[in-house]
């Protein structure tokens, strides 16, 4: 299962669409947090998506690169909310 793709297929749940309209969140913001409830990330997950080049793959299609370029970018901006950074020693 590729995530990139899953996320650009990921329907909003209607209560963050309400929130969305009533101006609370933004839209990416709702997608990203309603798709880590859903997929549960781990930092492994994402730590993949961060570490991979933003070149295309030699079996990626042209709509998978855009795909995993824009859920880099939506991992990247969220990163504070999603990455669970409560794994690591603090010393």
């Amino acid at each position: 299962m590729n995530l990139a793709n899953v996320f650009a297929g990921f329907e909003i749940p209607e209560l963050a669409k309400q929130l969305i309209k009533e101006g609370k969140i933004s839209r990416g913001f709702a997608k990203m947090m309603s798709f880590n409830d859903e997929f549960k990330l781990t930092n492994e997950q994402i730590s993949s998506f961060w570490a991979m080049k933003p070149a295309r793959e030699e079996n990626e299609s042209r709509e998978e690169y855009k795909n995993r370029l824009n859920f880099q970018k939506q991992l990247l901006k969220y990163r504070a909310y999603i990455f669970n950074y409560s794994v690591y020693d603090k010393r």
